[in-house]
């Protein structure tokens, strides 16, 4: 009897024992996902400290700023031109290639031309540039405000009474912002203009012409593109100087805020693309694309 009962209970427990496994999982996510959130607040509360630090600062060492403004723009759009352009002209040839290759017997020039537009503006532009300048602007800011923060330079500075987030932060806010805009306008112009023209040069859509979809632009695309742009220019820096400026003073630590810094960032303009779609889409409807 007794070994007739263990063999009975043996079921149960085993149903106890993944349930308990379960809920310690939901558990372990709930303290991730409070976790980054937390995070999200301190990166936006030290972003709005960062904006508005030149009202205390007011004219104060302005030259300076602009200098590294100017040097954070050189590096993020300048040096990115090429890199750009040709990730551009590769996504343009896919989506205007593919969709002409499948629409086109389908849909009308007009509504084929506003899908195109529509997805390579308020959608691939932005995000995909993004991606690159997490990966390559961002890294190097958390690299560089984490080895200043090893080599106690910013101790140096912070007993000079030397405000960081004015003369340190604002600056890489600012030109990373200026260059996600240009950099997003160049990668949906040649996006649109090379794809076309791959396509014409393989005899696809060869009855369209690049100057009517570029003419077709609203004003809703470029204001959508220009501000999802910025905030992802804003939240990239933000993270990256977040990271790098609160790394422990120690080398080894560098490329793990780097690391850290680049997967939160990567997360967080994901997630801000996607809420500034849903706002537009819950605000004006869905768009009567096709």
């Amino acid at each position: 009897m007794a070994e007739a009962t263990t063999e009975t209970l043996k079921p149960g427990l085993s149903i106890f024992a993944q349930l308990a496994r379960f809920w310690g999982w939901v558990g372990g996510l709930g303290k991730k996902l409070i976790s980054f959130l937390m995070l999200t607040v301190r990166v936006m509360e030290f972003v709005y400290i960062s904006l508005r630090s030149p009202l205390s600062e007011r004219t104060k060492g302005k030259k300076l700023v602009l200098k590294i403004i100017q040097h954070q723009v050189l590096f993020t759009a300048v040096h990115a031109f090429s890199l750009i352009g040709i990730m551009g002209l590769m996504f343009g040839s896919i989506i205007v290639v593919g969709t002409l290759q499948v629409l086109e017997q389908y849909i009308a020039f007009d509504k084929l031309a506003t899908l195109i537009r529509y997805v390579t503006m308020r959608e691939l532009g932005p995000l995909v540039v993004s991606l690159i300048v997490v990966a390559r602007s961002g890294t190097a800011v958390v690299t560089e405000l984490g080895t200043m923060r090893a080599n106690r330079e910013t101790n140096v500075l912070e007993a000079m009474a030397i405000n960081l987030n004015y003369f340190v932060v604002f600056p890489r806010l600012i030109g990373m912002m200026i260059s996600m805009v240009c950099l997003v306008a160049y990668f949906e112009f040649i996006a649109m203009t090379g794809g076309f023209a791959i396509a014409k040069f393989i005899g696809v859509g060869e009855a369209f012409s690049v100057f009517d979809i570029i003419t077709s632009v609203s004003v809703a695309d470029i204001t959508v593109s220009f501000f999802k742009s910025a905030v992802a220019g804003v939240i990239i820096s933000g993270v990256c100087c977040y990271f790098g400026i609160n790394a422990p003073p120690d080398f080894r630590f560098v490329p793990i805020q780097a690391t850290i810094g680049v997967v939160n960032a990567l997360l967080l303009v994901v997630l801000a693309n996607l809420s500034i779609t849903g706002l537009q889409i819950l605000v004006f409807g869905i768009p009567k694309i096709i």
